[in-house]
């Protein structure tokens, strides 16, 4: 798969953009445009926070020097809510505690100011790469019932079905424990639930059953669910 092909496939991913500079937010977004059709941005690292627990997204970029919060600062608290997520940080900062921060929170690349359309695109392409490798973007649930990684929906004998947030946080966890049981623990984490709330998993279990218009989902009693 050469470049061009490896950033066609990223086109739908989900993308959060944090940058307290607005000439510098205007001409990078120029560039993400080109390979992403769905950019989020935000302005400052409180911001960025709030979206970020409404929303999923598959890559942040971030500087290091915002408002409020630091883009360090910001990055810690999403690891808490998700250990997984890619972090590009951008930033003109020479101080080595910056940089043990950025290693600390496990952060994809990093790319210092002034950078140009090639240092962006480099990093871009680096990822995609990454990306592809490490992750099959369709995960089939059952025989008529797949799972789309990259445009957060359910397809049905080829019918896209849209998700809430919720669902996509749930079906992420089961399509990664298709033979096994997910706990309301890992449930309740996964959902970003400070405590198990069963109404709560129960009242998303439905929607989704709904949705699916059959049922895929088991209740070990006591223990939590799996996928039939």
């Amino acid at each position: 798969m050469n470049d061009v092909e490896i950033m066609q496939n990223l086109k739908h991913f989900k993308v959060l953009y944090v940058e307290n500079d607005s000439f510098q937010m205007e001409q990078t977004i120029t560039i993400l445009s080109m390979y992403f059709k769905n950019i989020t941005t935000a302005t400052d690292g409180f911001e960025a926070l709030n979206i970020f627990k409404k929303n999923t997204f598959d890559l942040i970029i971030c500087d290091i020097f915002l408002p409020k919060i630091s883009g360090t600062e910001f990055a810690q608290e999403v690891r808490e809510l998700d250990k997984n997520i890619d972090f590009i940080f951008i930033s003109s900062s020479t101080n080595i505690n910056d940089f043990r921060k950025v290693i600390q929170i496990q952060a994809f690349d990093f790319l210092s100011k002034p950078y140009s359309f090639a240092d962006l695109q480099d990093v871009l392409i680096k990822f995609g790469k990454k990306y592809i490798k490490d992750r099959t973007t369709i995960v089939e649930i059952t025989t008529n019932i797949q799972y789309d990684i990259l445009n957060h929906c359910i397809i049905i004998d080829d019918k896209r079905i849209d998700l809430t947030l919720k669902e996509q946080q749930l079906l992420q966890l089961a399509t990664k424990n298709k033979k096994n049981v997910f706990t309301y623990e890992q449930i309740s984490e996964a959902l970003n639930y400070k405590e198990i709330n069963m109404n709560s998993i129960k009242n998303i279990i439905l929607r989704l059953r709904k949705k699916l218009s059959t049922d895929i989902f088991v209740n070990i009693k006591g223990l939590g669910y799996r996928i039939v």
